[in-house]
Order: structure tokens, then sequence, then C-alpha cells
């Protein structure tokens, strides 16, 4: 995804995007389990209670936005969460919150 914007309304329409995509509790818990660990899709699948083709659906999602990447591992992939982003969203959220 391109470097986002600190502020103005293009940075904030990003950052609105990001949280659309993080509204969805599938791809919440795809996130969640993939801060643990690079896992494979079938224990995605395991994990968040959801078949491996939506699995995949979601992750499809997430990889277009960045938020996760994926690696080869033997003749599957294995996926984690893209720490840049993470980074990038946690920055925004902090940018929300009033100074004292």
């Amino acid at each position: 995804m391109a470097k986002r914007k600190a502020a103005g309304k293009a940075g904030l329409r990003e950052l609105a995007q990001g949280f659309y995509l993080l509204s969805d509790g599938t791809r919440l818990a795809i996130l969640k389990t993939l801060a643990g660990k690079p896992t494979k899709v079938a224990a995605l699948s395991d994990a968040v209670g959801v078949n491996p083709q939506m699995v995949g659906h979601h992750l499809g999602i997430l990889r277009m936005a960045g938020l996760v990447e994926g690696a080869p591992a033997g003749q599957s992939v294995e996926y984690r969460t893209s720490k840049a982003y993470m980074r990038e969203l946690t920055d925004a959220l902090q940018n929300l919150i009033p100074s004292k």
C-alpha cells in the first residue's frame, strides 16, 4: 500500500479504508491469529472456524490492502501480518488521541 499521509482529507480517507477492512470479524480473527506467528491457510481455517475458501478470500483482501504478506513454505504459503502497515495504523490511531 502507498505511503499514507499523516493529515488531510486523503490521509483520513485511507485511514477510514483501513478501519473498514478491520470491521469484518473474520478478517480480525485472521489478523489476530497471524500476529502470533506465520500460519498456513489450513491452520487459519481451523483457528478462525471458517472454511479454507473463505479464509483465502479474506486473505486476498488483506493482501491487496497490504495488511498481510505471504511467503512460500514448501508447496504452500505461510501468511504473516505486515509489520510496516500495522506500525502505520498504530501511528494513525495515536494521532487521533489528543495529547495532554
